[in-house]
C-alpha cells in the first residue's frame, strides 16, 4: 500500500499505472525528438 504522504499527480488508483507510464514515455520521447531534430 501507497502511503498518503507519497507525492502523486492524482489519488492513486485514478489510472492504471501501464496508461500513465507510457503517457509520460511517449511526452519523454517525443520532447526528445525535438531537441534532437534542433541539434
Amino acid at each position: 500500500m501507497k502511503r498518503n504522504t507519497d507525492p502523486q499527480p492524482f489519488p492513486s488508483g485514478h489510472l492504471p499505472d501501464g496508461r500513465v507510464f507510457r503517457a509520460v514515455k511517449r511526452a519523454i520521447v517525443s520532447l526528445f525528438n525535438s531537441r534532437s531534430a534542433r541539434a
